[in-house]
């Protein structure tokens, strides 16, 4: 049978794992958008991996956990869902046959030093990814960046 060790909860004190964070947010925020990774897009340098965040609005109490980081991204997974009938999975995104344009919005794509293309995010201004040969693969990291930053988390 297993156990835990009996000093496993000695070492590692939940206080110095994680930190709660508490935000109030309007009542047009919805889960989706809490869960999509760009959303938190300012706040990548204040949240860390396995973090808490309680967000409450008079529609929506939710606590999260952060289980992912990356450039401009905060990966959450829903820990508590309190949410009115209303808000939750209202939201989905609209299906289109067109072709994705060339640079999703919000992104630009510059040449940079000895010929290399850089992707940047426009707001806030961040480098996405850089040191990239062709324009055509910039291109693609733009696109794989937005569709990371707008996902939302299973």
């Amino acid at each position: 049978m297993k156990s835990l060790p009996a000093t496993a909860l000695r070492r590692n004190g939940a206080d110095y794992e994680r930190t709660y964070h508490h935000i109030v947010v309007d009542q047009d925020v919805s889960l989706d958008d809490l869960l999509r990774p760009g959303f938190w897009v300012h706040h990548v340098g204040t949240l860390r991996v396995n973090d808490i965040v309680d967000v409450v609005s008079d529609v929506l109490d939710v606590q999260l956990r952060v289980v992912g980081k990356g450039i401009g991204l905060v990966n959450m997974r829903p820990r508590m869902i309190w949410a009115k009938d209303a808000v939750v999975g209202t939201e989905t995104a609209p299906v289109s046959d067109e072709p994705l344009p060339a640079l999703p919005d919000g992104y630009e794509i510059k040449k940079g030093p000895r010929g290399r293309w850089r992707v940047f995010q426009k707001e806030p201004l961040i480098e996405v990814a850089g040191n990239i040969i062709e324009e055509r693969e910039a291109i693609i990291a733009a696109r794989a960046h937005h569709q990371s930053a707008n996902a939302v988390a299973a």
